[in-house]
C-alpha cells in the first residue's frame, strides 16, 4: 500500500493554488490527467441558487473533450465556512482551458 501511495505522489507534477471571488481552486496536474477542487464560501441562503446554476453548467460541460466527471459536495451545516465544493476530472489542463471557453 505504502509503494501506491508514494507513486501516485511522484506522478503529480504541478500544484496550483487559484484564488477567485467566494473561494479558492487547487489543482492538481499529473501523466493522468488534472483535478480541480474548488471549494465555495457563500451565505447558506444562496446555495440552494447556486446548486441550481451549478447543475446547468455540467450540463453544458458534460459534452466537451477532455471532460471526465464533476461532482458538488455540500456541507451539513449552514454555518460551515465552505458550503459547497467540487471536484471536477478532466483530461488535461488544455480539455480544461478549452471547455472554459464556451
Amino acid at each position: 500500500m505504502r509503494d501506491s501511495v508514494a507513486a501516485a505522489h511522484e506522478v503529480s507534477q504541478v500544484t496550483l493554488d487559484l484564488q477567485f471571488a467566494g473561494g479558492s481552486r487547487l489543482a492538481i496536474m499529473s501523466d493522468d490527467g488534472v483535478t480541480f477542487i474548488n471549494v465555495f464560501e457563500i451565505p447558506a441562503d444562496q446555495v440552494d441558487a447556486f446548486v441550481e446554476t451549478w447543475r446547468e453548467r455540467a450540463k453544458l460541460m458534460r459534452d466537451a473533450p477532455g471532460f471526465r466527471d464533476a461532482k458538488l459536495h455540500r456541507a451539513l451545516l449552514p454555518d460551515s465556512r465552505f458550503q459547497l465544493v467540487n471536484v471536477t476530472h478532466y483530461d488535461s489542463r488544455e480539455a480544461w482551458e478549452a471547455a472554459g471557453k464556451n
